[in-house]
Formats: C-alpha cells, sequence, structure tokens
C-alpha cells in the first residue's frame, strides 16, 4: 500500500492551491478590470470562490468545480478586452483542465483507495491479496 499520509498530504496541498489560484485569478482579473461588468464579474467570482473553498474539496465536487469554473471562463473570455485580461483568462483555462486532468483526479482518489484497503485489512484481519 502507498504512504497513506503521504497521499493524504498531497491532497490537502492541491486543495490548498487550487482555493490559492481561484483567489489569485478573480483578484487579478479585478485589478484588470477597466469597465464596470468586468469588476461586477471579477467580484462576482471572488465572492463564489470564497464560498467554494471554504468546504473541503473532494473527488466527487472536481468534475463540479471544474465546470463551474469553465462557466467562468466563458464569461471572462466575453468581457476580457485587454492583451492582459485575454492573457489571463488564457491561464484560466489552463488551470482548468489541470483540475480535470487524470493526475488531479488521482490525487483525490488515492485516499479514499487507502481508507477502502485499510477497512479491508481490518476486516480481514490482514492486507488483500
Amino acid at each position: 500500500m502507498r504512504n497513506a499520509k503521504h497521499d493524504d498530504l498531497v491532497a490537502q496541498q492541491t486543495r490548498e492551491s487550487i482555493a490559492i489560484r481561484m483567489q489569485s485569478f478573480g483578484d487579478e482579473f479585478e485589478r484588470l478590470a477597466s469597465t464596470a461588468t468586468q469588476s461586477a464579474l471579477a467580484t462576482r467570482f471572488n465572492d463564489s470562490a470564497q464560498e467554494v473553498v471554504r468546504v473541503p474539496l473532494t473527488a466527487a465536487e472536481l468534475q463540479p468545480l471544474g465546470e463551474w469554473l469553465n462557466g467562468n471562463r466563458v464569461q471572462f473570455e466575453m468581457v476580457a478586452k485587454t492583451t492582459d485580461q485575454k492573457q489571463l483568462v488564457a491561464s484560466f483555462k489552463e488551470f482548468i483542465a489541470e483540475i480535470d486532468s487524470t493526475a488531479v483526479k488521482a490525487v483525490f482518489q488515492r485516499p479514499l483507495v487507502n481508507e477502502l484497503v485499510e477497512e479491508i485489512e481490518l476486516a480481514t484481519g490482514g492486507r488483500p491479496q
């Protein structure tokens, strides 16, 4: 079995990274906003992102989070006018692709697998064959 504590730590660090990156994107778009529409969108995203990161992210929530972020990306793309804003939206798109990646899904699934293996070991009195 993999090192369960290591897998838990990696999952926690990934959660924190996702939260920080979401907040950073919202803050940067808000800083770059040059219209009332852009500013309102950035503020709305920041407020929603703060709510999202208050609840610990799990494997089951990755797909809905990616869909929510992608919906926001579309809105940001529609209002982005400057080169800096467009570059920021492009980096946001890359971030969303990372969240949807197999690697990130695996990071969140490993602790669940470790728990299942541990339960099987306890129930059977040893390591599963």
